[in-house]
């Protein structure tokens, strides 16, 4: 059954327009560099963004190294006692910009572990022209030369490694409206897998532009410092909830040959009184999620169950994709094993998502977003930087992008619908495992 277009949602714009644009787009010029990107082949840096809330985390850290840069400190100080942004924001760009090289690494440290350093990708340079084929923009040869795959090639021939390097650059090089549509994807499948159960990071969309003019849509993850990485993302406590948002993602990488590619994040709970350790599944890297792949997903059997973990997973992405997705008899099934959920999540200690948002709301959240930004008519003019419109015609391409990124979604694993309509082809063992066993299971 093919779901509803976009336009036919029953859905406002102005929902979504009055502040939409404030939490998913922010301005390159708000942005500031502190640390070069030195993981992954897409163009990036480290970053802080130059705002209040940054100003107010940083300021002890500057009170305590202000050294020279004390009168500096001073106004710093004195912008966040009268709630000054604009002086805020010059301040830390001229306590930042005058940093030595020693000192800018440990504040990078420092910005890092006090939550307020950003991950941003997909920064593509101007490319060589604005004509034809030259005026498409790639990761660097630089990047990929920091990989297994151009090490193992260097060691079997340092000419196969060159060639290889080209073939790499060739391969992602793309138009920059393409680009800009694979940043919408990749925060796209953060946003959904977020709704679907995962921990992923806080997300923007950093707005640029090319020399040419044409906008430049780069990817914003915020650094989260309590990640556990000695430990393989199939460890996460009831694993089996992240196989059906995993299937219904469709990125086939997102899990890692060595289950690297995700990673856990550690959450002591409460329940009853008990103390416990909750291991969560942490996504940041969707580079390949929601564009119809028809790729194996590596390592996605690591993740069954053949218990009602899978079935939390299940009912959690059903409750976050649109009926239409399935048959009739499929959602009213699929009702009654959530309505049994919600009535006994305290005796089984497993709790569904409490998130109510969906798909639709979520692209619906983008695109209004979008609208918002292209109505913006010369913004800050004073910043060549800024992008000052983005006309009707690109709006409506970006929102098609998305359309279509959520067709994908729908359509591109038909095993997904077998095995949600595998929980309702024997509800009595269900209604069996939900109401007669007894179960101790940690809250997630």
């Amino acid at each position: 059954m093919a779901p509803k277009p976009i336009q036919q949602l029953d859905m406002h714009w102005p929902k979504f327009i009055s502040d939409s644009s404030s939490k998913i787009f922010i301005y390159e010029s708000d942005v500031m560099q502190i640390q070069e990107k030195t993981a992954g082949v897409a163009p990036g840096f480290i970053g802080i963004i130059l705002n209040m809330e940054t100003a107010a985390t940083l300021t002890e850290y500057f009170k305590n190294t202000q050294g020279a840069y004390a009168r500096v400190y001073d106004r710093l100080d004195a912008a966040l006692q009268q709630n000054n942004p604009e002086i805020a924001r010059m301040c830390l760009k001229g306590l930042i910009s005058n940093m030595a090289k020693g000192q800018s690494d440990e504040f990078a440290k420092h910005c890092k572990k006090s939550g307020v350093a950003w991950m941003i990708k997909n920064v593509y340079k101007d490319p060589s022209s604005f004509w034809n084929f030259r005026s498409r923009v790639s990761n660097p040869k630089a990047n990929y030369m920091h990989t297994n795959a151009y090490a193992k090639a260097d060691k079997a021939w340092y000419r196969s490694a060159a060639v290889e390097t080209k073939l790499y650059n060739w391969s992602k090089m793309d138009s920059k409206r393409n680009k800009n549509k694979e940043t919408f994807r990749e925060i796209l499948c953060m946003q959904v897998a977020g709704a679907c159960g995962f921990k992923v990071p806080e997300t923007r969309i950093m707005v640029a532009s090319y020399n040419s003019g044409r906008e430049k849509f780069c990817i914003m993850t915020r650094w989260n410092p309590d990640l556990v990485f000695d430990k393989k993302c199939n460890e996460a406590t009831l694993r089996g909830r992240y196989y059906a948002p995993i299937m219904a993602i469709n990125d086939y990488d997102m899990i890692g040959s060595r289950f690297q590619n995700s990673v856990i994040l550690s959450e002591e709970v409460q329940h009853d009184g008990v103390r416990s350790t909750v291991l969560h599944m942490f996504s940041f890297d969707f580079g390949h999620g929601l564009n119809g792949s028809s790729k194996k997903i590596t390592n996605n059997k690591g993740f069954t169950t053949g218990t009602l973990d899978e079935l939390i997973g299940a009912l959690n992405l059903w409750r976050t994709i649109p009926r239409s997705y399935f048959t009739n008899s499929t959602n009213n099934g699929m009702e009654l094993l959530n309505q049994a959920f919600e009535g006994y999540q305290d005796r089984l200690h497993v709790k569904l998502l409490s998130d109510s948002r969906t798909f639709d709301k979520i692209v619906l959240d983008y695109i209004g977003a979008l609208k918002s930004l292209s109505n913006i008519k010369g913004g800050r003019s004073t910043v060549k930087e800024y992008v000052d419109d983005i006309n009707k015609r690109e709006y409506y391409f970006y929102s098609r992008a998305l359309e279509v990124m959520r067709g994908y979604s729908y359509h591109a694993n038909t095993t997904l619908r077998s095995f949600i309509k595998s929980y309702i082809k024997n509800p009595n063992q269900i209604w069996y495992e939900l109401f007669q066993k007894t179960f101790n299971r940690i809250p997630v």
